[in-house]
């Protein structure tokens, strides 16, 4: 096999595991509990970076960086061992608190890795993401009639544990197939009646913005698209006793009421350096909507604070991590992306700005880890990262 074919298929590999395997185990773990919680998927990623790194080491002859990423990744290296080295004397539960914080790190530089040598062909990943997308459509769509048929009423999928993070991986596929596909076809349609079935509000909020971006299609499509995702917005909220247009019931909201008070706090560590990710955040009163953070998140240490993790956005994790600056200039980079490129990568900085809202994108491991690997892929175009030297066989 050439070393090109390897590291296009690894790519291919990598994809599949994070948008199709991680969700089937996900499955299988809700009645078989054979791993704890998803730290096991963060193993695979650990894994796959591994053997990959290994192979660009021993063929390291064939491979281009170029100075400017490695230039990059270094001083992006030295800020996070500044950051998050001196734990030595921290406990267990501040150590699983910074390697929470640390997820996104690892699956940017497991992102390069797996990149490193990857063609700019997307045949093959469009290959990949029907595979996915279409799978996890079909799935969800079944768990939610078979859900709704023995509950005698609307519900949603969920049998993933956590349905929010497998609707990210949709809607970074529509995204793709929305540039690739000039009719609206029944692949489309499956993967729209998925995301659907997620009832994830975020999602088909995000779904809606990217359909009225794209130019690929009418007006009355696109209305019908919104239309459908308002009654499944109203839908969700009924289904768990919310009401949809009160505000004050929905958590989210009430860990950013939470997390500006925090910030508040200290409003120099808060804009431009951030709280340490393995001590918990300055103390300041919880609401009684989010008392159940104190049991679901603490395992029955008691109190023992708030930290970044339990705040569930991306935004507003990296805000108490690295301050808000440094969320401004992630902003303001995507946007710029929005501005200059359009098209795809338009599309899918929708989805982490608006997803960023509510989830933790990059913080969660397969969701993440698929979407870094896409997004970053699309990038190569515009910083000229190059395959390997040549058609080497090993």
């Amino acid at each position: 096999m050439s070393l090109s074919k390897f590291n296009n298929h690894y790519f291919e590999l990598t994809l599949l595991s994070m948008g199709l395997l991680s969700p089937l185990l996900l499955i299988l773990n809700v009645f078989f509990s054979f791993f704890e919680g998803r730290f096991f998927l963060v193993l695979i990623i650990i894994v796959l970076a591994f053997i990959k790194l290994v192979i660009m080491l021993l063929y390291s002859d064939k491979y281009v960086v170029g100075f400017y990423p490695a230039l990059l990744l270094s001083f992006f290296s030295l800020l996070v061992l500044l950051k998050f080295l001196p734990f030595l004397s921290a406990d267990y539960f501040a150590i699983n608190a910074l390697l929470m914080e640390f997820k996104p790190v690892l699956i940017l530089f497991s992102s390069f890795i797996i990149l490193c040598g990857v063609s700019a062909d997307r045949s093959s990943i469009y290959r990949c993401i029907y595979i996915i997308s279409i799978s996890l459509s079909v799935l969800f769509i079944l768990d939610s009639l078979v859900s709704s048929y023995i509950a005698g009423n609307l519900k949603r999928a969920t049998h993933t544990g956590e349905i929010n993070y497998e609707a990210m991986i949709l809607l970074v596929s529509i995204c793709f197939l929305l540039n690739r596909d000039k009719a609206f076809d029944w692949r489309l349609l499956l993967v729209v009646l998925g995301i659907m079935a997620t009832m994830s509000r975020t999602a088909v909020i995000t779904l809606t913005l990217i359909f009225f971006i794209s130019n690929r299609f009418s007006f009355s499509l696109k209305l019908l698209v919104a239309s459908l995702s308002v009654s499944v917005f109203f839908a969700s909220a009924y289904s768990r006793g919310l009401s949809p247009l009160d505000i004050e019931s929905i958590d989210r909201f009430w860990m950013w009421t939470l997390a500006l008070e925090i910030f508040e706090t200290d409003l120099f560590r808060s804009v431009f350096i951030g709280y340490s990710p393995y001590t918990s955040l300055p103390a300041v009163a919880i609401p009684d909507q989010l008392a159940w953070m104190q049991s679901h998140f603490m395992g029955g240490k008691g109190d023992v604070g708030i930290y970044p993790f339990m705040l569930h956005s991306f935004w507003l994790r990296v805000t108490a991590t690295w301050g808000v600056m440094a969320t401004i200039l992630i902003v303001a980079y995507l946007i710029s992306l929005m501005l200059r490129r359009g098209g795809l990568v338009t599309s899918m900085s929708i989805v982490i700005l608006l997803q960023g809202m509510t989830m933790g994108v990059f913080y969660i491991s397969h969701a993440g880890m698929f979407l870094a690997l896409l997004f970053i892929y699309e990038l190569r175009k515009t910083y000229g990262f190059r395959a390997n030297r040549n058609n080497t066989n090993f």
